[in-house]
């Protein structure tokens, strides 16, 4: 497999993360644990950033997102830690990192690599998420369409009510949306799928619990 590319943006995170003192990334490696939510909510990852009292503020959400990029990398490759570090190795050049700078950022990495629980709920999500269309969110708009006579000077002889379904997706890294049509009947036979699909998860959530596997949320 080629050599995972680092993005230039992410350089200077790893210029950080290369300075960083053991107590940093003990701090980084122990509110990633706590918070695993990092891996799906942008909000998440921006209070984790806030919370970092031993990396400058002006590069700790460099640095989170740069720490949750690479585990996703981990888990979705399922490389090691080592192999990751192989993998990164020929982009650093870029970030002009002298050798002791590449040692310590090195050691620093393998620490916020090396969390099993995180790499696994990654893994989870990446898996989830092996599909051309993401949902990312829906909304119904109804309105009367009225029907006019033979006189459209005349008040309408009736009206029909309307419901316009939003549907916002992901695909290919853009957002996307798409517009459907619906009436009551419409409304009635999504509402008896979507019952029957949630009756579903609660009953295979409960065969889950009943043989110890763990549930990742991915959403």
């Amino acid at each position: 497999m080629a050599d995972y590319r680092i993005p230039p943006t992410m350089l200077p995170a790893l210029s950080v993360i290369a300075g960083a003192d053991d107590d940093a990334v003990t701090e980084l490696v122990r509110l990633l644990e706590q918070n695993p939510e990092v891996l799906i909510s942008r909000q998440a990852a921006h209070d984790l950033a806030a919370r970092l009292t031993r990396v400058p503020a002006e590069h700790a959400q460099a640095v989170t997102e740069a720490s949750v990029a690479l585990l996703y990398f981990k888990s979705s490759h399922g490389k090691s830690t080592r192999e990751i570090l192989k993998d990164i190795a020929p982009s650093l050049d870029k970030a002009k990192l002298g050798p002791d700078q590449i040692e310590r950022l090195e050691k620093n990495l393998a620490r916020i690599l090396d969390l099993p629980k995180v790499v696994a709920r990654a893994k989870a999500i990446s898996i989830a998420a092996d599909s051309p269309r993401l949902f990312s969110e829906a909304r119904v708009v109804s309105d009367l369409r009225p029907i006019f006579g033979d006189r459209v000077t005349e008040a309408p002889i009736g009206a029909v009510v309307m419901h316009n379904l939003r549907i916002n997706y992901a695909q290919e890294g853009e957002e996307r949306e798409f517009f459907i049509h619906l009436d009551t009947r419409d409304l009635k036979t999504l509402q008896e799928h979507i019952a029957r699909a949630l009756e579903k998860d609660k009953t295979l959530r409960a065969l889950l619990e009943r043989t110890k596997l763990q549930i990742f949320e991915t959403s």
